[in-house]
């Protein structure tokens, strides 16, 4: 196949007209990347490296802004990339390159993570320990690294304070002294 013509169509995109009648929308840094000019001869090969650098970027950008409304765990940014890349035939591949990427420019980092999420849930929804390794459990973060980093951030006083806090928002009491045995357990 042969390139006949490359139109702009945007500020970033171009459009890859093919001798076949078939075209393609590439970024001005794919045009670059791969040498793209009128009358090269491309293969099917160069074809889908060219299509799946194209996905790799905008599905990186998308995440990037995912993760910018609020941090997330590595798992949520995998559930997201695999519902964006149901069809794909590369689409394992493309993940574990994305997700590679993002935790290399610390855009996806669990301990962090975890640390956002306690102070996130102590600020505005205090839970127990328990509950907290619950929740990040199911984030998909490693119940060590939870526990570790619970160890550091978060006090026995700490979850004693949370828990009367959710008392006294649930039961409008500051005290359970005084109170029947069934509501003070």
């Amino acid at each position: 196949m042969k390139i006949i013509a490359i139109k702009s169509i945007k500020s970033n995109i171009v459009k890859l007209i093919l001798d076949d009648n078939t075209s393609y929308q590439v970024s001005l840094d794919s045009l670059i990347k791969f040498d793209l000019y009128v009358d090269k001869e491309i293969t099917t090969e160069e074809l889908q490296q060219i299509s799946m650098y194209q996905a790799k970027r905008e599905l990186i950008a998308k995440t990037i802004e995912l993760i910018q409304v609020r941090p997330r765990s590595k798992k949520e940014v995998e559930v997201y990339l695999i519902k964006k890349l149901r069809r794909a035939d590369y689409a394992n591949t493309l993940i574990t390159e994305i997700i590679t990427y993002l935790e290399d420019k610390a855009y996806i980092n669990e301990e962090n993570f975890i640390k956002w999420w306690i102070a996130n849930r102590n600020a505005f929804k205090p839970k127990s320990k328990q509950e907290l390794i619950f929740e990040l459990s199911n984030k998909g973060i490693a119940k060590s690294l939870i526990e570790e980093t619970l160890k550091s951030s978060l006090s026995s006083d700490d979850e004693v304070s949370h828990i009367k806090a959710a008392l006294s928002k649930k039961f409008k009491i500051t005290t359970v002294k005084g109170l029947d045995i069934k509501l003070q357990q």
